[in-house]
Order: structure tokens, then sequence, then C-alpha cells
């Protein structure tokens, strides 16, 4: 048997319902990313809102390594747009979820753009670790995209004491320790 609902209690829990989504839908559409840094070059694929996503990932991701974000950043941009849409499609609504879900998923205030390092990474421990496969794959699909790009550029090499082999026709690198920059 199911419980009835009296017309009073119907009627305060859609009250209720609507209140919090005229909140949200007010402070959704006033709310915008933080880009904290420019594009060097002009985009290809990332809208300068996903690319202060992107940026914000990457910077979490990467926060003690010499980092030089924007050009990792312009590097995933510049692959993305050489893919088929097909394979590329849901980059951008993972983009969309991971700035915009805080408040709902993570209970944090703010877009992740506007999060400060601490929080970031807290969102993104949460999507590492939710019980959500969908969490868990994007994290893993953005962290496969900045990993790839920034471990790609050889001048990340020696942060992790990489020492590249000696191939015929390639400059030679300063090794790891050196006093040449």
């Amino acid at each position: 048997m199911t419980k009835r609902i009296s017309r009073r209690g119907f009627l305060r829990w859609t009250l209720g319902a609507a209140l919090v989504l005229a909140v949200f839908g007010f402070f959704a559409g006033r709310w915008s990313s933080r880009i904290r840094r420019r594009p060097g070059r002009r985009l290809r694929f990332f809208t300068p809102a996903e690319y202060a996503v992107m940026t914000a990932v990457a910077e979490t991701m990467l926060p003690r390594i010499p980092f030089h974000s924007t050009e990792t950043v312009e590097q995933i941009d510049r692959s993305l747009a050489i893919r088929p849409a097909a394979e590329t499609k849901d980059i951008r609504t993972l983009l969309w979820m991971v700035e915009h879900l805080p408040p709902v998923l993570d209970r944090r205030l703010g877009f992740f753009t506007a999060l400060s390092d601490a929080d970031r990474a807290a969102v993104l421990r949460g999507w590492a670790s939710s019980t959500f496969a969908f969490r868990r794959t994007g994290f893993q699909a953005l962290k496969y995209l900045v990993m790839i790009h920034h471990y790609a550029d050889r001048r990340s090499w020696r942060s992790i004491h990489y020492e590249p082999m000696e191939l015929p026709g390639w400059p030679e690198l300063p090794r790891a320790g050196s006093s040449r920059s």
C-alpha cells in the first residue's frame, strides 16, 4: 500500500524544489569560468571556458612539477582538433561537468575554475574515487590527456630524472642535475 501525500505536503515539496531550482538557475547563469591564463595561440578545439577548465585540471594534477600549463593545454587543443568529432564529442561534456557540478556532487560552492587549489584537488580526488563509473572514467580521461601531453614535452623529462638515449639526428638535451639550462 502506498502512502498518500497530503495536498499541503505536495505543495510544500513542490515549492521547495522550485526554490532550489530557481536559486541554482540564478547562480548558474551568472557564474562563469574563471579564465586565469590566456592561450598563447588561437584555440582550435576548446572554447575559452573549456580551455580555462582544462588548464585548471592540468595545474591541479601537476602541482609541484615545473609546468608550462598553457603550452600543455594548447598541445591538447591541437591534438583534439585533428581527431574525428565522434572521438572527441564527450570531452566537451566532461569539461562542462567538471566545471559546473562541484556545487551539486562535491558540495563545493563555486565552479571548478574558481575553487582554491586544495578544493580543486579534493574535487578531482572525488572524481577518481567516485562510486559513479562516469566520474571515474572521466577522471581517467582527463588524467591521460594531461599526463601524455605533459610528458611528451622533452622539457619535462628533467623533472622525472629521465635521461634520453642518444639518437642520431636528435638535438642533445642537458643532463639532469647539470648547470646548463
